[in-house]
């Protein structure tokens, strides 16, 4: 299960550099990562 959150984690660090990368406004930015956050249901990770 560690294991699991750790490349969680790793995914979801790379998908928001890649966003951060990809756009430079800060609305854009703020958008793409709470529909990331949706996606990949991370506050079960988190609480």
């Amino acid at each position: 299960m560690k294991l699991r959150l750790f490349m969680s984690k790793q995914l979801w660090d790379s998908e928001v550099f890649k966003l951060s990368r990809l756009h430079l406004n800060n609305n854009q930015i703020l958008r793409d990562y709470k529909n990331i956050q949706n996606k990949l249901d991370w506050k079960r990770y988190l609480w």
